[in-house]
C-alpha cells in the first residue's frame, strides 16, 4: 500500500529499457567496472570498495577511452549484482586528408565546372602560346639571314694551311 497525505506529491518514474529494484541501505559495497566485448572477453576498468551511509548517493566516476572497434558495452558489479549498460559501436577514428576536406564539402556540380573551366583555360593558353611562337619567324623577309652572308670559304681554308 501507497499512502498519500492530502497535498503531499507522488512521483512515479517508468523505465522502458530496464527494470530497478530500489531498497534503502547502508555500509560498504564492492563495486567492479568491466567493459564486455562482443566476443565474450572482459577487460577490468576499475575495482574499489565504496562506503555509502543511509539516505545518501555515492558517484563513482570512470573514463574509459575505448582502445578496440566494434560493439561493447559496461557490466557494473555491485556485491554479486549484476547490471549492464546499453551497448555502444566503437568506431576507428578517420582521419581526413587535405583533398579528403576540399571534395568533402564542394558541390560536386560546382566542382565538375570549375575543372571544366579550369581545363579550357589552360588549353586556351597552350593554344595560344602555340600560335605566338607559329607565327614568330614569318615577319619581315629582311630579318633572315643565310649562312652564306656571313661565312666565306677563305675562313675554311686557313685551318688547312696549317
Amino acid at each position: 500500500k501507497i499512502f498519500v497525505k492530502p497535498g503531499g506529491v507522488l512521483s512515479l518514474q517508468s523505465h522502458e529499457y530496464r527494470s530497478e529494484h530500489w531498497i534503502v541501505a547502508e555500509g560498504e559495497a564492492e563495486v567492479t567496472i568491466e567493459i564486455m566485448k562482443l566476443d565474450g572477453t572482459t577487460e577490468l576498468l576499475r575495482r574499489t570498495n565504496v562506503q555509502v551511509d543511509a539516505v545518501s548517493r555515492e558517484t563513482l566516476v570512470v573514463d574509459w577511452k575505448p582502445t578496440n572497434s566494434g560493439l561493447q558495452w559496461v557490466k557494473v558489479t555491485i556485491d554479486n549484482q549484476q547490471a549492464e549498460s546499453a551497448k555502444v559501436d566503437v568506431k576507428e577514428l578517420e582521419t581526413e586528408d587535405f583533398m579528403d576536406g576540399v571534395f568533402k564539402q564542394a558541390n560536386p556540380a560546382l566542382l565538375g565546372f570549375s575543372i571544366v573551366g579550369a581545363s579550357l583555360l589552360g588549353l586556351l593558353c597552350l593554344m595560344w602560346l602555340r600560335l605566338v611562337t607559329y607565327t614568330r619567324g614569318y615577319g619581315d623577309e629582311a630579318e633572315f639571314y643565310d649562312e652564306d652572308d656571313f661565312i666565306d670559304d677563305d675562313d675554311f681554308d686557313d685551318e688547312e694551311e696549317v
